[in-house]
């Protein structure tokens, strides 16, 4: 039983790193389509 809740423990924490590193990389593309779209050259003019 104990071994399960050891298993359990680490399934959880490396899901929720996993989560972590998605929201970061989904926040990193976000911002980066963000300044493509908001300074692309046609937006500027160039």
């Amino acid at each position: 039983m104990l071994r399960f809740q050891i298993y359990a423990g680490l399934a959880v924490s490396a899901t929720d790193k996993i989560l972590t590193l998605q929201r970061v990389e989904s926040a990193i593309y976000n911002h980066k389509q963000f300044h493509e779209t908001v300074y692309a050259p046609e937006m500027i003019g160039i």
